[in-house]
């Protein structure tokens, strides 16, 4: 495989749940690297636009911790992080929860493999007036669910205004 620049990665996420929120900042490393590129040496602080501000501490492995921010539905977050010796900025708006209306669990089988699966059908209504982006998170008896993620669709029903079904299958 080719060799490439490293490339600095930063994810963060804040909602309106009790923190603390995390950011994780990892540099990009060629496939057959030793470490895992985890930055553990930035500055992170967080802030919005009420004033608050907060310098978030190192957790190891590229993760940092808020210490007192606040997610608050309609507030602009600024994330601001100095890492290897370059200032990265975002700002985002946290817009409300979107309400599931239904949530549909069924099992079946692929019709590419045979093997068993569980559909998962989440239904909901999709605020008109505002740009969204939709973060699905499956966990089994309270632990994030990774493996075996085959598919993911969003479909904007027909039918109605503005309905939105997202659609997750993955193996069972």
């Amino acid at each position: 495989l080719d060799t490439t620049d490293p490339v600095v990665v930063i994810e963060a996420t804040i909602n309106d749940e009790p923190g603390p929120y995390l950011v994780r900042i990892q540099s990009t490393v060629n496939y057959d690297a030793a470490n895992e590129g985890w930055i553990n040496n930035a500055l992170c602080i967080m802030s919005d636009d009420a004033g608050n501000r907060d310098t978030l501490v190192s957790a190891g492995s590229g993760t940092y911790l808020t210490q007192s921010i606040q997610g608050v539905v309609g507030r602009t977050y600024t994330l601001q992080v100095v890492a290897d010796g370059q200032q990265y900025l975002h700002t985002s708006y946290l817009n409300a929860p979107v309400a599931i209306d239904t949530l549909i669990v069924e099992s079946g089988l692929s019709p590419f493999s045979q093997e068993e699966i569980i559909l998962v059908s989440s239904y909901f209504t999709e605020p008109p007036t505002q740009e969204d982006y939709y973060r699905m998170v499956f966990s089994v008896r309270g632990k994030p669910y990774i493996g075996g993620v085959s598919d993911f669709e969003l479909i904007d029903d027909p039918n109605s205004q503005d309905p939105v079904s997202l659609f997750r299958n993955f193996r069972s």
